[in-house]
């Protein structure tokens, strides 16, 4: 990428470093040659990390399924498809979503990502689609995703009574062989069920059929996406000079960043490929945030100038169009590196850069000293959401934390043993909040809300008063999405957060067939599970619920008060 060597300047002892360990511990040959060892020396973990390293090779295995992949994208618009939902989480949706934002084209089937249980977004979707003109596309690799099965339930019973025995020709699963939904799909008859690579892990799988069938909808140049991530898995080869290889000198930055102490790796770019951070994001927090080491991805975070950033951070600036490069100047006069990577909204560049980011961060992850591939926290809330719902199928009640605090628009809830001084008041009970996330260097919004602009400005504004106030980093996510991409790092990674894991009263539901409660359970109930995951992990969590989704305004701006007070 153009200078980013200079712009690297206070890394660069530590980056010369980290590149003469790898090229010490031949760490490219041994990636190519699927040496488990390099990330576990754990015997029951090496055959699971042999068995996740398929994306490697992606760019040859896959060439041979791109005409079947376009030839069904072919027969869904000559079946008058003009719309599909894809219903996915993390890994299973993300590289669509991200193609979709920066390289759809209107003139073909448009792409509708769900991933989500919130009620009021199904039921948006569920308005907005003509059910003879849409395909609902069900992905999911282990093919048991809670969320995924519920949407399909819900889908598959509306249209089923909207389109008879036609409702299995509107229908295709994305999954790994011999998964129960491609058992499911079977037996229903679904128009088609996409195998995807059973030696791919969700977060490596851009480049398998979860991106490139969504992409083949879209009507994008799979040739150019396979053929830039093969070029780039070239240029990682081993026959490369260590420094020249874009996989081994992005894992060394990383590295070095780790090691240096500026593990929250801030991501900016230009608005035409500002969605590649969000599949960044997963890749980076999923792989390396266990054993209490990771590195942060800061995404979202509105941009500030040098002085904003605190020494825990490193800049990746996503570069398209350059609008940030005036910005450039200011961020080096502060000591802040930056990694520029250039990256154009077209798919060769797409392709490339997906490649990149997985050998970077599995490079990285054995730098620090971590299993890139597995996730062994995603687990606990799992398992907690479904003890959650086998008791409200009993008692038909969700068990809340105690109320710390209550007013007529908010609850706070959890156990406040961690929250610093006595308190009174929402802004004393916040502050304390704070004063606990500048001690510790975060704060982590976890929305169970409609993920609308509104809130997402508002969001925006909050997370930029904080950091000018007092200086910290913010981390946001939606639920229950989020717990497929960022959970592991939130419960395994360092402890360097205050969570606040904000849920609000509905009022319409829409109900799962046959279960007799509706996706504003399932929802609570993923919230609760993760308050209660986090609080086993001994992470600082406040639960605050508000009475209405329009409180968040005022809690949002209470809480810039107690960061003003701070300051002053």
């Amino acid at each position: 990428a153009r200078g980013f060597r200079a712009e690297l300047e206070p890394l660069l002892p530590a980056i010369s470093s980290e590149l003469e360990r790898l090229e010490s511990e031949e760490v490219a040959r041994r990636v190519w040659g699927h040496d488990a060892a390099l990330w576990t020396s754990k015997s029951s973990e090496i055959d699971e990390v042999q068995n996740r390293l398929g994306w490697l090779d992606l760019p040859q295995t896959m060439a041979s399924q791109l005409d079947a992949l376009k030839a069904t994208a072919e027969q869904l618009k000559k079946q008058g498809i003009q719309t599909a939902v894809l219903m996915g989480m993390g890994g299973s949706s993300l590289a669509a979503d991200v193609m979709r934002r920066s390289l759809g084209r209107s003139d073909e089937i448009d792409l509708i990502v769900l991933d989500s249980t919130d009620p009021e977004t199904i039921a948006k979707v569920g308005k907005a689609i003509d059910y003879e003109k849409t395909v609902f596309v069900v992905a999911s690799k282990s093919g048991g995703t809670v969320e995924t099965l519920r949407l399909l339930d819900l889908f598959w019973d509306r249209a089923a009574s909207l389109l008879g025995d036609q409702t299995k020709d509107h229908f295709i699963a994305l999954t790994d062989p011999g998964s129960k939904l491609q058992k499911l799909a079977s037996e229903r008859g679904f128009m088609k069920v996409i195998t995807t690579p059973a030696d791919v892990g969700g977060r490596y799988a851009a480049l398998t059929p979860f991106g490139l069938f969504p992409a083949a909808m879209m009507g994008l140049d799979l040739v150019g996406l396979l053929s830039g991530g093969g070029k780039m898995a070239r240029a990682c080869g081993p026959q490369n000079p260590v420094a020249g290889n874009p996989g081994l000198y992005l894992g060394a930055v990383l590295g070095a960043a780790y090691r240096s102490g500026r593990d929250k790796v801030t991501f900016v770019a230009d608005p035409e490929v500002q969605p590649f951070a969000d599949w960044v994001e997963q890749l980076l927090a999923e792989s390396s945030g266990k054993d209490g080491v990771g590195l942060t991805p800061i995404v979202g975070e509105p941009i500030g100038p040098g002085e904003a950033y605190r020494d825990d951070r490193m800049l990746v600036y996503l570069r398209s169009s350059g609008d940030h490069d005036r910005r450039m100047k200011g961020w080096r006069k502060a000591g802040l590196p930056i990694l520029v990577l250039d990256l154009r909204p077209e798919e060769r560049d797409f392709g490339a850069s997906f490649f990149q980011w997985e050998f970077g961060v599995a490079v990285a992850c054995y730098l620090i000293g971590v299993n890139a591939f597995n996730q062994p926290d995603v687990e606990s809330a799992k398992k907690a959401t479904v003890d959650l719902l086998t008791r409200y199928e009993r008692k038909g009640d969700l068990p809340r934390s105690d109320v710390i605090w209550e007013n007529s628009e908010l609850l706070l809830l959890g156990d406040n043993a961690w929250l610093p001084g006595e308190a009174d008041t929402l802004e004393s009970y916040l502050s304390g909040v704070l004063v606990k996330a500048q001690a510790i260097g975060g704060l982590g919004f976890l929305l169970y809300l409609p993920q609308t602009s509104a809130v997402e400005k508002s969001l925006a504004r909050v997370r930029k008063e904080i950091r000018k106030k007092i200086g910290i980093a913010t981390l946001h996510g939606f639920g229950p999405r989020y717990l497929h991409s960022t959970g592991q790092l939130h419960k395994g990674g360092p402890d360097h957060a205050v969570y606040l894991v904000v849920t609000s009263t509905r009022g319409r539901d829409v109900e799962i067939p046959g279960l007799g409660y509706g996706f504003t359970i399932l929802q609570e109930a993923q919230a609760l599970g993760d308050v209660q995951a986090l609080e086993k992990a001994e992470r600082n969590v406040l639960h605050i619920h508000l009475k209405a989704n329009k409180q968040l305004k005022g809690f949002f701006a209470t809480l810039q008060e107690a960061a003003e007070a701070l300051q002053a």
